[in-house]
């Protein structure tokens, strides 16, 4: 979902190609970078990059925001989905249960599909070796501390994870 936010306020998204979750998201080079596993020096190259590029910069970013407004269409039909339901249901007396069983069934598929990408994005965001890493790169990178912050969900479950300059944190 992080990456997501980031695409919605049209930020180039760059990560990690982990076995699960950023390439379902990112597109190399077209709204974002994806970088193979390996040394951090890779990540901090291709965000150097981003820096210093302000056409690439601006190009990936756009294409993110276009990306994020896709992906919104598919969280509103997520949210929508109890009403569709719940319509159905009301309805079914008068179109009969077979449309009714239909639109579960397709509802169904979509949750599950929606689900798995979810799931796919969260298991790469708790990735907290990956997380130090970035902030060992960024900080040699720019010679400045940074920090790693949880990022918590309302029920207390770790999200993701958000760095941040420490700077002015009294650092």
């Amino acid at each position: 979902m992080v990456l997501i936010e980031a695409m919605s306020n049209g930020v180039p998204l760059i990560a990690f190609d982990c076995p699960r979750g950023p390439a379902e998201i990112i597109r190399h080079g077209q709204n974002g970078l994806l970088i193979p596993e390996g040394p951090t020096r890779r990540f901090g190259a291709a965000l150097r990059r981003l820096v210093e590029d302000a056409d690439l910069r601006e190009r990936l970013g756009a294409q993110a925001l276009r990306d994020a407004e896709a992906t919104a269409e598919d969280l509103r039909m997520y949210r929508n989905v109890g009403s569709v339901l719940v319509h159905a249901i009301q309805h079914q007396p008068q179109i009969g249960p077979g449309p009714v069983l239909d639109k579960i069934a397709e509802t169904t598929l979509a949750i599950k599909a929606h689900r798995g990408r979810l799931d796919a994005m969260c298991h790469a965001a708790l990735d907290a070796a990956r997380a130090r890493a970035l902030v060992a790169s960024a900080t040699h990178l720019w010679g400045k501390p940074f920090t790693l912050d949880p990022l918590v969900r309302s029920d207390g479950a770790l999200f993701g994870w958000v760095v941040e300059s420490a700077i002015g944190k009294g650092e």
